[in-house]
This record gives C-alpha cells, sequence and structure tokens, in this order.
C-alpha cells in the first residue's frame, strides 16, 4: 500500500474520479464489497438522512416489509476545512439502526445511485455508518463521493485489498472530523 507523508485520519474519495468507476457494473462491484466487507467489519449501527424512525425506515423500499433495530439518537458535528472560507461546522442528529447480515443484503439492494433524496424508493441523500460512538463512513451518492473518518494503517490497508486505484484518488486534503456530541435512547 502506498504510504502517506501526512499520516491522516480522514479522506475524501470522489468516485467519479476512479478509473473505471465510470462502468456500473465496476462502481457496484466496489459498493458491495465496501458494505459486505469493510462495513462488515468494522461497523455496528448505521444511519440514513432524513430516517428518524422505524416508520420512516419502512418508506425506504428495501427495508419496507423489515426493518434494523433502532438503536439510539445522536448529535454528530462534523467539521471541514474549505479553501475560500476556512473551518466549517455542521451539527445533525442521526437515528441509528442496527447493522447485520439483513440489513447489509438490503443496502446492497439498490445501486449506489440509486440513493437519491427526491426517489420514491430510496429517500436518502446519504448513507452514514459507525463504529461504537464513532463515525467512519459518510456515503454521498448523489455526488458520487464517500468520506471515511478515523482511517487507520489496518483499515486504509483493507480499502487498498477491495481497489487499489480506488486508494490512490483518495483525497486527505481537508481535514474533516466528526465528533458523536451526545447519544439518547
Amino acid at each position: 500500500m502506498p504510504s502517506n507523508s501526512v499520516n491522516p485520519t480522514s479522506a475524501y474519495l470522489p468516485l467519479d474520479l476512479v478509473t473505471g468507476f465510470g462502468n456500473s457494473d465496476v462502481l457496484a462491484a466496489y459498493w458491495r464489497n465496501l458494505l459486505e466487507i469493510y462495513v462488515a467489519s468494522n461497523c455496528d449501527t448505521f444511519s440514513l438522512s432524513g430516517i428518524d424512525s422505524t416508520e420512516r425506515m419502512a418508506s425506504v423500499a428495501c427495508f419496507g416489509d423489515w426493518q434494523p433495530r433502532l438503536e439510539d439518537r445522536v448529535l454528530i458535528r462534523s467539521e471541514w476545512d474549505t479553501p475560500a472560507s476556512g473551518r466549517r461546522r455542521h451539527d445533525e442528529m442521526h437515528t441509528r439502526f442496527a447493522i447485520d447480515v439483513d440489513s447489509i443484503v438490503r443496502l446492497l439492494g439498490p445501486e449506489f445511485g440509486d440513493w437519491f433524496v427526491t426517489s420514491d424508493d430510496y429517500p436518502v441523500d446519504r448513507l452514514y455508518f459507525f463504529s461504537g460512538s464513532e463515525l467512519l463512513i459518510e456515503a454521498e451518492p448523489y455526488e458520487l463521493g464517500i468520506l471515511f473518518y478515523r482511517l487507520t494503517p489496518a483499515r486504509q490497508d483493507q480499502l487498498w485489498h477491495l481497489e487499489p486505484e480506488a486508494i490512490r484518488t483518495l483525497d486527505f486534503s481537508r481535514n474533516w472530523d466528526a465528533t458523536t456530541l451526545s447519544v439518547s435512547r
């Protein structure tokens, strides 16, 4: 795996810049591997933007007849650097659901690009994946991007094995961070 002299802990993967990802089959294979391998081995909960209850989860086509266990609600503070306006911050509440084999299989039902806030079947802009209280992944299908937080050397190695070209395209420049500020059941 290539070394990075900055030793960053978060990075953005612009999927439209990864060689071969213009082919929907290649992107679908990466998304499948990311969920089945990286998420399954690193994450224990997930959140979908705008979905704040099991009732709302039932409105998402792949979870219509079965919803994962609701775990808790958390306030996440995201921060990042921008070239034009410096450090930015955004606070957002998330309802987290348990990740298990069934939820991963259901998340794999739609293609990556099917998730969009105006979609009838998958009305979600962002998918979030957590390990304990830490946010590890923020997937943005409408922007064709995935933001990875807390990239330890072991997690970078996992990403390298999923797709070496993808890790070469990671953007470490914005100093992203996300912190869980509160948890409620």
